[in-house]
């Protein structure tokens, strides 16, 4: 008659098991979190520099236009008092021709 030995694990057994296990996982899990979260920090200080760029390019191009909108409107004044009687034919002219533009739009429309 032969005798096996017993193979039973004991709660100690699994207990050491789950403990090693836990730990191997957590020795994996570490240096993956860890290179997340500086790729985290990475990708937030690039969007950030990219914010602050376009932010600072809108406030640049917003300045021009309203630069370039104060000269034209000089111009504009300028050319009116020196001119006052062109300004008034061109006024009138722009004016016709919209009117037309719409009677024609509208003649099309009805049709």
């Amino acid at each position: 008659m032969s005798t096996t030995p017993n193979t039973t694990p004991t709660s100690s057994t699994i207990s050491g098991a789950a403990n090693a296990a836990a730990d191997k996982a957590a020795s994996v899990v570490q240096p993956v979190a860890e290179a997340v979260a500086k790729e985290a920090a990475r990708f937030g200080e690039m969007a950030e520099s990219w914010w602050t760029r376009n932010a600072q390019m809108a406030k640049s191009a917003a300045v021009h236009v309203k630069d370039e909108a104060a000269a034209l409107n000089d111009r504009t004044q300028r050319y009116v008092r020196d001119e006052p009687v062109k300004s008034m034919l061109v006024a009138a002219a722009v004016g016709a021709a919209l009117t037309g533009l719409i009677v024609l739009l509208a003649k099309q429309r009805d049709r």
